[in-house]
């Protein structure tokens, strides 16, 4: 179990970005030192780890954030969620002999909500041009960056799976391996998406060529993906959730996404969240995920990301989403003292209790992102007394209301950069 105090403690005057790798933690920083705002920074990061990780997060899945108007002391949520195929139903899958969604394949795919998520995050928050945005992804995806020991070792056991399809094995393989540790992984295709949002903005992703391509993969491996679904796609959502806040520092709200009785998430479950404050003391607590490793496995080979799976494992006889919004595992959490806010994501592992609203210690993954703004801000906690912690690290104040304060909770790899 990790210690609150064990960790350092990290001070800045003018911003902080942490996520789960330096280079996406750095590039972060470069877009706060530019003049943006920590949406700005947000989806920077967000889109190089996109690269970086493309098993846990990219434009093929979906994420959740807040924002903090620090200014107006008001949080907003911002919902980048899949919706379901309108053709799917549950007696089309039983009519194929199925008892739930596959893991892989076409049957799982929803309607990806991440790049809806970028828009309206940037639409509400954001003040940078998209092309200083998402030019340093393009830049490393075309020159490639070394692979992490951690990103080694996380993307060495999926090596099957992605030997299933042509597209998967050349981009995200070597031959027949994963890429190895300090090896260059280079993805001039995903380069070639951020370039087709630079130009036409983010909205070409559910129309044009982006969507064709996705619906043409979709139907040659018997997916329901139509058309209409991307044009019928909600334009997502952003709104104040100021009314519903804790009153006192040892009251907590949890934001579930989806209907509480769905339960069964992949066992492989992936995701990964960020964080970042900048100047103004404005905040986002960013949580993404292809819900399991690689999601879906199929991968969109001219713009070199995978799909999503949502739907995988779910019971075929428990197929009914409120608003058509397939669950997301991770639950956000808020707590706040005269200070400042707090913002939590905290994912879960396929235990069956994604939704419940006390988890125990063993339905909690580790991966797991906190965000604090004001004069206070942490990164990754990784057990059930969180709320606690939290509580606890609240109390300490700085002396000077002008300081972001920072540390790590966690045994995984977290990078902070401050300014």
């Amino acid at each position: 179990m990790a210690s609150l105090f064990n960790h350092n403690v990290f001070y800045s005057k003018n911003g902080m970005v942490a996520s789960s790798h330096p280079l996406a933690s750095t590039v972060g920083m470069e877009i706060l030192q530019k003049g943006g705002t920590a949406a700005d920074a947000a989806i920077a990061a967000s889109a190089v780890l996109g690269f970086l990780k493309p098993y846990a997060c990219g434009p093929g899945g979906d994420m959740v954030a807040f924002i903090w108007n620090h200014t107006e002391k008001e949080p907003f949520l911002i919902n980048g969620l899949s919706n379901t195929p309108i053709n799917l139903s549950s007696d089309r899958l039983l009519k194929r002999g199925l008892k739930e969604v596959p893991l892989n394949g076409a049957l799982p795919l929803g309607i990806p909500g991440t790049i809806k998520g970028w828009k309206i995050l940037h639409d509400k928050a954001g003040i940078l041009p998209l092309s200083d945005i998402l030019t340093p992804s393009i830049i490393y995806s075309e020159e490639g960056f070394p692979v992490s020991k951690e990103t080694a070792l996380e993307w060495k056991p999926f090596e099957e799976k992605l030997m299933l399809w042509d597209a998967s094995s050349k981009i995200f393989l070597r031959g027949d391996r994963t890429p190895n540790e300090g090896e260059l992984f280079r993805n001039p295709y995903l380069s070639d998406l951020y370039k087709t949002f630079i130009e036409k903005g983010f909205d070409s992703f559910y129309q044009g060529d982006i969507c064709t391509n996705i619906l043409e993969l979709s139907s040659i491996h018997n997916g329901f993906l139509l058309e209409t679904d991307f044009k019928d796609y909600e334009k997502g959502s952003a709104f104040s959730i100021k009314g519903i806040l804790p009153q006192t520092n040892t009251e907590a709200i949890h934001i579930h996404f989806g209907n509480k009785n769905t339960s069964l998430y992949p066992h492989d479950c992936s995701g990964t969240a960020l964080t970042v404050i900048d100047k103004n003391r404005n905040a986002v607590v960013l949580c993404q995920s292809m819900y399991s490793h690689f999601g879906s496995g199929l991968v969109l080979e001219k713009y070199g990301f995978a799909l999503g799976n949502p739907m995988a494992k779910m019971k075929v006889s428990n197929l009914s989403f409120p608003d058509n919004k397939i669950p997301f595992p991770w639950r956000l959490s808020l707590i706040t003292n005269q200070y400042c806010l707090a913002g939590i994501g905290t994912y879960y592992n396929g235990s069956g209790q994604c939704f419940h609203h006390d988890l125990p210690e063993e339905y909690i993954r580790r991966d797991v992102s906190i965000g604090i703004s004001g004069d206070v801000f942490i990164d990754n906690i990784v057990d059930s007394d969180s709320l606690l912690k939290m509580n606890q690290f609240l109390q300490i104040s700085p002396s000077t209301q002008s300081l972001i304060k920072g540390t790590i909770l966690s045994e995984k790899e977290i990078s902070v950069v401050v300014a």
